[in-house]
């Protein structure tokens, strides 16, 4: 008897440390940057379009823009995006948000655009660093986003003569 109590034991023992945590994101896939050259704009035009973007692209860009400072071209905000799970039979249930923040600076002809502080409020756990996982499908999401503010400011370029 001694002997099989032992023995589950020691099975228990190796099943439970062959068990592994998803690995977190590291800081360096929390964090995306891109600068682009934006020919034919002043700083304060960027600025300015930079906010009609957050604000067409947000629920409410006065929730969303925490910091502006149109002498500097420095736009400070916060977004989220919904996080969902999918605890099986194909269903998908909402669990908590992304949250980040996106700082845009922008200067003659350029703008630099970072997403940083990428984390998740679970809304049963609280604040959790994402799964290296989860990011692998919104970092994707989020250079889109970045890219779709870049391509803002030609197709607005456009759309100046109507």
């Amino acid at each position: 008897m001694k002997k099989i109590n032992i023995l589950i034991l020691f099975f228990m023992i190796v099943m439970f440390g062959c068990a592994t945590m998803p690995e977190r994101a590291s800081v360096d896939d929390l964090t995306i940057r891109r600068v682009a050259d934006v020919p034919g704009f002043s700083k304060d035009q960027l600025f300015d379009k930079a906010k009609i973007w957050l604000a067409e692209n947000f629920a409410s860009s006065q929730d969303v823009i925490q910091y502006e400072n149109q002498e500097k071209g420095t736009i400070i905000g916060k977004g989220s995006i919904p996080h969902y799970r999918a605890p099986g039979l194909g269903m998908l249930v909402r669990v908590g948000d992304l949250r980040f923040t996106i700082v845009i600076n922008t200067k003659d002809d350029k703008i630099r655009v970072t997403i940083k502080d990428i984390y998740v409020m679970n809304f049963t756990y609280g604040r959790e660093t994402p799964l290296k996982r989860h990011m692998k499908i919104w970092k994707p999401k989020l250079e889109k986003s970045i890219q779709d503010l870049i391509a803002f400011f030609s197709s607005s370029q456009k759309n100046e003569n109507w």
